[in-house]
């Protein structure tokens, strides 16, 4: 059983056009994203040859990261005609990430090191 509560979730989007041409234009999206409740960080990811793109988060809680799929930035990515099919799945992270320098642990592990 997980020890930690922070989640992680993973969207991708099949795209009916280049997926680079449709980032060029996500700066906007991109600082909308930024202000989501509880988003740790993101990672944006594309795989042009597959016509796939998406991102890898980490939320604070389940619930915001549910919340966020739930929530108008997906809906409206739903909804593009650039878009073929959004898919999505989350995982709990476990307390182990500390061990292997996942990015949420490195500030409990600095001020480890501190004190």
């Amino acid at each position: 059983m997980s020890t930690s509560t922070t989640t992680i979730l993973h969207v991708r989007a099949t795209t009916r056009t280049s997926p680079g041409a449709f980032l060029a234009g996500a700066a906007g999206p991109a600082q909308a994203i930024a202000a989501v409740p509880g988003l740790i960080w993101k990672v944006w990811i594309l795989d042009e040859a597959a016509s796939e793109l998406g991102g890898v988060y980490l939320f604070a809680s389940r619930a915001q990261a549910q919340a966020y799929v739930d929530g108008p930035i997906v809906e409206h990515l739903r909804h593009d005609p650039r878009v073929a099919r959004v898919e999505h799945r989350m995982w709990d992270t476990h307390a182990l990430s500390a061990l292997t320098r996942a990015p949420e642990a490195v500030p409990a592990a600095a001020e480890k090191e501190v004190a």
